[in-house]
Formats: structure tokens, C-alpha cells, sequence
């Protein structure tokens, strides 16, 4: 099993299913995926829940499954660590009388059962316009400004049928021991989470996790209607992000609307996914690897030149985002010539001058 093996991604789906809850389905795999499979979900993040999935199988002896329980011991330390810090942050936040919304990371692992299942991820903060450059101040004081704080995010463009206003007048204070956190609500919450997986492509299984996860721990009074929004395109990525968590990990949408909705996930997108999953987690956003050779060369190697133009060739979920489209069962050939007609052109311009050399 490895890389271009079509099974790879398929293992890891069914290694997350249900990962999240407090009791998970045992996954329907043998010694040898959890060998093959270990190292990826430790990259993206997933090593801890593939652990709490395995812990009282036949498979927690195996020299595989320690690994994933060192992921888990190690995620345990850090969500600690990053508990001490949002506590101390929020601390000095609210004599200045800066009360930021936290989402993502710490507010997405709140759901789950047990700290460290979880990566805590970066400190991601919602601030006030007014309130932004006071809150900067204090990021940069903070440990000498070393600590991971981002106050700027691209996802919140995607929640434009809502204000900040909004936003705050819906969050929700908890604790974290004494220090009050504030998070979003939860139908804005689950929509952030949806939006954020599909503008990224769905590469990193860790967030269609939380898609899960926060599914399922939706109360009987969730507004759907307000989780979905007004604008279709976006409310359509939303149903997408959820039927994929229900057919890739097994989320249950039995209290959903979904369970009814006519959401025709293409299979082709299915595929794409488990592949960029077997493909493994990359940092820095590196959502397609490194493409070493240069397409000209292969004019000497003409029996690879379809592997050259595979390697190149954009996934439909990419295409999709890229260019603001719903994702749904209809051709994508015309906006993948539209993405790569433009980069056939300069490469014919070129290609003489790169030959010479």
C-alpha cells in the first residue's frame, strides 16, 4: 500500500470514521493498513484519533498503534500548553476590554471527547475592527510576539450574508477553568468549519473531522436555516462538506435535514479526496506536491508526458473553489480549460528558448 495505491485513502477513511465520539465503530482493518496508514494520519494530525479509534482492539499492542498513542501523549502536552496560553491571553485581553471570538483549533477540539484528540492548532481570533490594532499591540507583547495568533482570516470573507455584529451577538462564553473564552455559535460555528474544509480543497481529513464532530453535537434546537445561509453557493458548499462527512467517515445526519436533501456529491470528487488524503498532510498549504521536472522535458521522454500533464491537471474541488463554482455532478471540462489554456499558451512562447537550452 502506498501512495498511488487507491486503497491508502480508503484505509484512512475508515481508520477516522467516527473517530470523534466517545465510543467510535472499531475500524474494519488488519495489522498491516494501521503499519502502512500510521505515518499519514500522524502528519495530518489525525495520529491521536486514529489511537482513541484502535485503543481497545486487537490492534493497541501493535508497534504501529504505539506510535499513534505517542501522538496521542504529545497532542495531550501541546492542548495543555495552549490552554495556559488562551488562558493568560484572554487574561490580558479583558482589562483592555478586547473581547476577540476564538474559533477553529482549541474552540473545534471543544466538542470532542477527551483533550489531545485534537491538535490545538494556532490561536485564531476574531476582533472587532475598532478594537484591531489595540489587539495587535498585545499579540506582539505576548510572549514577544512568538506565540502562533492570527487575527486575519480569508474564511471570514465566506460568511458575508453576516456582519460581526452578528457574529457576536450569537457566540457564546465558556469557561476554561475561570477565564471566560468566547466562541461562535454553533450554527456559525459549523458553517465556518464547512467553508473552511472546502476552500482548502479537502485535503487535510483533521477538519472533515470537525465537520463531523460538530454535526453531531448539534442540539435539537440548531437553526439549519441560519447555519446555511442565504446565498446558495455557499449553502451548497456547506451540504457538500456534511454529505462527505456522512460517506466518507460515517457521520450521523439522522437529525439533520440533510438526511433528506437531495445533495449529489459527484463520485469522482469522492475519489480525489481519498487520494489527496493518501497522498499525505503538507505543510505551508503545499496542496499538490513538488513538481521537480519542467514539462518540457518531457519532449525527450514522450511516454511520460501524460503522467507530466496528471501531475498538473487541477482537482474538480479546486476548480470548483477557484472559480466559485457549486459543486454538483455537471462538467467540469470547461473551467479546466479555462484554468489551463492560459498556461498552454506561455508554455508554447517558451518552449523554443527552453529547448535551445
Amino acid at each position: 500500500m502506498g501512495r498511488n495505491d487507491p486503497n491508502t485513502g480508503r484505509m484512512i477513511a475508515e481508520m477516522l470514521a467516527t473517530s470523534w465520539r466517545d465510543v467510535p465503530e472499531p475500524p474494519d482493518i488488519n495489522a498491516g493498513d494501521l503499519t502502512a496508514i500510521a505515518p499519514i494520519l500522524i502528519r495530518s494530525g489525525t495520529g491521536a484519533l486514529g489511537w482513541w479509534g484502535i485503543r481497545d482492539s486487537h490492534l493497541a499492542k501493535s508497534e504501529a498503534a504505539r506510535e499513534l498513542q505517542l501522538a496521542y501523549f504529545n497532542q495531550k502536552l501541546l492542548a495543555d500548553e495552549r490552554a495556559a496560553d488562551l488562558k493568560e491571553l484572554f487574561s490580558l485581553f479583558a482589562p483592555a476590554g478586547i473581547t476577540p471570538i476564538l474559533h477553529k483549533g482549541w474552540a473545534a477540539a471543544r466538542v470532542y471527547p477527551k483533550t489531545g484528540l485534537r491538535p490545538p492548532g494556532d490561536i485564531d481570533l476574531i476582533v472587532h475592527p475598532g478594537q484591531q490594532q489595540q489587539a495587535i499591540e498585545l499579540v506582539n507583547e505576548f510572549k514577544d510576539g512568538q506565540a502562533n495568533i492570527d487575527l486575519a482570516h480569508h474564511e471570514l470573507n465566506e460568511l458575508s450574508d453576516r456582519t460581526l455584529d452578528d457574529l457576536f451577538a450569537r457566540s457564546r462564553c465558556v469557561y476554561l477553568g475561570k477565564v471566560p473564552i468566547r466562541v461562535l455559535g454553533p450554527e456559525d460555528n459549523l458553517r465556518l468549519l464547512s467553508l473552511h474544509y472546502i476552500r482548502h480543497y479537502g485535503y487535510r481529513p483533521l477538519w472533515l473531522c470537525d465537520v463531523a464532530a460538530a454535526v453531531e453535537s448539534a442540539s435539537a434546537d440548531f437553526d439549519w436555516d441560519l447555519c446555511l445561509g442565504r446565498d446558495s453557493r455557499q449553502a451548497n458548499w456547506i451540504k457538500a462538506a456534511i454529505m462527505l462527512s456522512h460517506k466518507l467517515l460515517r457521520a450521523d445526519l439522522s437529525t439533520t435535514p440533510l438526511v433528506r436533501a437531495r445533495v449529489h456529491l459527484p463520485s469522482y470528487l469522492i475519489a480525489e479526496i481519498l487520494n489527496s488524503w493518501a497522498a499525505g498532510y503538507r505543510t505551508n498549504y503545499e496542496l499538490t506536491p513538488k513538481i521537480e521536472r519542467k514539462m518540457f522535458t518531457y519532449f525527450y521522454r514522450p511516454r511520460e508526458i501524460f503522467r507530466g500533464l496528471a501531475d498538473r491537471w487541477p482537482s474538480s474541488l479546486k476548480v470548483a473553489v477557484d472559480y466559485r463554482q457549486p459543486i454538483n455532478r455537471l462538467p467540469r471540462l470547461p473551467f479546466f480549460v479555462k484554468r489551463l489554456f492560459p498556461r498552454m499558451i506561455s508554455f508554447a512562447l517558451r518552449l523554443p528558448q527552453q529547448l535551445r537550452r
